[in-house]
């Protein structure tokens, strides 16, 4: 089998050396204001209604603005401490528009580094028609090789119809966009639209790229949230209510790849669950290893966090008969470590940012804060969450909005310390992979571990075929920690359980199925358990962090055949010291002619920003058989993430370095 293996340029495993002094759930000081940072665009109202997280730690907030009697769709860019990006549109802010239509942002994604704001516009009533922008990662510019000069319009179903984004994901160059469609302004239905990467719509999917689910007839049926489980399944979630308006029920709905109903969920693909409230509605969902997900919402009428197992029904393992009874109203949940965090709204004489924290198990973590929940004033004015995200320091982050005229609002939080002993969820952006549990941290003792998921379906700077053997999955996983002090990660013991999906392993005997790991040496056996009812392979005593993936080990062929005296096979090895600042270097070997599968050594060593850009040629010449090192030293470059690529003939191999200025 060959495999394919890509990386996103957004998710990367950049740890930095954090010392919790302050508790778990107080304002982080470092970040804007005493922790709170509030951003005006005009003077005029302000309406953030969702967030995202980019690869180097900037806040992406996007939403509605006002200008006046018109309503534009908006989009700010903070950086990692809470300030506006004045690299991103000369202030921070984007606030754009179709000429004279009004428009609402409800759902901001990133596609790689780009950022996409998506919502509605409409005018003048009708029609209401999906609108998505894509913004050009760098300076914030719109994305003119992306749709009609970085804007789509996708109308459902004709001049009469309304429709409106609340939901969407990016997997690999694909972009989903979900909310609803109501084609006679009395029977609103489930719509989800696929896209590719320049923003035409994806005839592999549904109906030309589009699918509604109708729950009942003169029903109003809204999607509020979704998510792609490993298998290419969707989940959506939200809310229907007959003609009348009441009572409105949780809906659920599972679609197979091709968007076909999947039968095996609930009923024909669909589950209806009423809870005897007037207005009950599902807000936010969060998948969970092995095949469950939590969801959040109201349930009569009290916000609630909830459990399914993979086929529909409520897990009544969790929590009170399947849901937690939590604070707030409007919740958006996400699950870090063995923890689920909950950001709601809260009111008593204004609404405030209201954090909550759960036990894997559901119950109420009343270690965390004032028994379980932190409430926050961000201003004097009422402060509405409409988020929750997680740094990859661990620090977490509610974005909302704030007063009024309302302002975009961000406030951070610290976390607690990584806990040894616990499992740990490898989160990335579409599923939770797995867990580690620590066994022995050593000295110094970790403060984080960050795990990065690269699948064969996501677009960016590739890796090269020496990643990649016969028999290995086309998964990866890159496993970092970061030590108290900045010193070299000491060797500890873990346990490592990761996730695996048909998909993943096509080719290779389940069965078979261990862990290994790269190394400069090719793949080295680590070994372990296979679940194949779960789909997950654990091994224990693993004393190495580093790139590990799922195996047949039989069928690897590893290049580590020694031949004494002889350098071979190439090496490129990561960069020291990383992060650096401003010089680092890079060594590389090269093996012995004869032994190699090129003809000749000739050799290059080039530099790439996160967007493919070359930056630097550090080598560029005959080399012959030997070991070499090169420094590179950075001059007008800005910090993040860069790659170095080593070319000699077929052999290609990449790695990452970050610069920290």
């Amino acid at each position: 089998m060959k495999v394919y293996l890509t990386i996103l340029f957004f998710l990367s495993t950049f740890t930095s050396n954090i010392t919790f002094s302050q508790q778990a759930g107080d304002l982080d000081n470092a970040f804007g204001s005493l922790g709170i940072s509030i951003v005006d665009n005009n003077g005029y109202d302000d309406d953030a209604s969702s967030s995202v997280l980019s690869w180097n730690g900037k806040i992406i907030i996007g939403g509605t603005s006002l200008d006046g009697s018109t309503r534009y769709m908006s989009i700010l860019r903070m950086g990692a401490l809470g300030n506006p990006d004045i690299t991103f549109s000369d202030d921070g802010w984007q606030t754009i528009s179709m000429s004279g239509y009004y428009e609402t942002g409800t759902k901001v994604l990133l596609q790689g580094t780009r950022p996409v704001l998506a919502g509605f516009s409409e005018d003048s009533y009708l029609p209401r028609d999906f609108v998505m922008y894509r913004f050009r990662g760098g300076d914030g510019e719109l994305d003119d090789i992306f749709g009609d000069n970085g804007i789509v319009v996708t109308d459902f179903s004709g001049n009469n119809s309304l429709d409106g984004v609340y939901a969407g994901t990016v997997l690999g160059n694909k972009i989903f966009l979900a909310g609803e469609s109501d084609e006679t302004g009395s029977n609103s239905m489930f719509a989800i639209a696929k896209y590719n990467l320049g923003g035409n719509l994806d005839f592999s999917f549904g109906n030309s790229g589009l699918v509604t689910t109708d729950f009942a007839t003169m029903a109003q049926d809204r999607i509020r949230a979704l998510a792609i489980e490993s298998e290419g399944k969707i989940i959506a979630v939200g809310e229907s209510a007959p003609t009348n308006f009441s009572p409105w029920s949780w809906v659920l709905a599972r679609y197979n790849p091709d968007g076909t109903l999947d039968n095996t969920f609930g009923t024909n693909g669909k589950v209806v669950q009423y809870w005897a409230g007037s207005y009950d509605y599902l807000n936010s969902i969060a998948l969970l290893p092995g095949g469950k997900f939590l969801v959040a919402g109201k349930a009569q009428d009290t916000t609630v966090v909830a459990r399914y197992n993979n086929d529909g029904t409520l897990d009544n393992s969790f929590g009170s008969s399947g849901k937690t009874k939590i604070i707030g109203v409007n919740p958006h949940i996400i699950v870090y470590g063995n923890k689920i965090f909950a950001a709601t709204s809260l009111y008593s004489s204004n609404f405030d940012f209201v954090l909550t924290r759960l036990n894997y198990d559901g119950q109420i973590d009343n270690s965390f804060g004032n028994g379980g929940t932190v409430i926050t004033a961000v201003s004097s004015g009422d402060d509405v969450a409409t988020n929750i995200l997680i740094n990859s320091g661990g620090r977490i982050i509610l974005t909302g909005r704030s007063g009024y005229p309302g302002d975009f609002a961000a406030a951070r939080y610290h976390n607690d310390p990584f806990q040894a002993n616990v499992p740990f969820y490898i989160v990335d952006n579409l599923w939770n992979q797995g867990f580690i549990n620590f066994l022995d941290l050593g000295d110094p003792s970790v403060t984080a571990v960050d795990a990065v998921v690269y699948s064969d379906t996501i677009p960016g700077g590739s890796f090269n075929d020496s990643f990649v053997a016969s028999g290995v999955a086309s998964r990866f996983y890159e496993i970092s920690i970061t030590p108290q002090n900045a010193g070299t990660n000491s060797s500890f013991n873990a346990s490592l359980r990761l996730y695996y999906s048909d998909i993943d392993i096509q080719g290779i005997n389940e069965n078979n199925l261990k862990l290994v790991r790269l190394t400069n040496d090719g793949w080295i056996y680590v070994g372990g358990t296979v679940n194949t009812d779960e789909n997950y392979v654990e091994a224990s005593n693993i004393h190495d962090v580093g790139i590990f993936a799922f195996a047949d080990p039989d069928s690897i062929t590893n290049l580590d055949d020694d031949v004494e005296g002889l350098v071979n096979e190439f090496v490129l090895e990561q960069n020291y010291p990383n992060p650096f600042n401003p010089s680092t270097k890079i060594r590389y070997t090269i093996p012995n002619v004869t032994l190699s599968d090129v003809e000749g050594s000739f050799v290059t060593l080039k530099v790439y920003d996160v967007l493919g850009n070359e930056v630097a040629t550090l080598v560029n010449e005959e080399k012959t058989t030997g070991s070499y090192e090169v420094d590179f030293n950075v001059s007008g470059l800005t910090s993040g993430i860069y790659f170095y690529k080593l070319t000699a003939g077929s052999f290609v191999e990449t790695k990452k370095m970050i610069l920290l200025r």
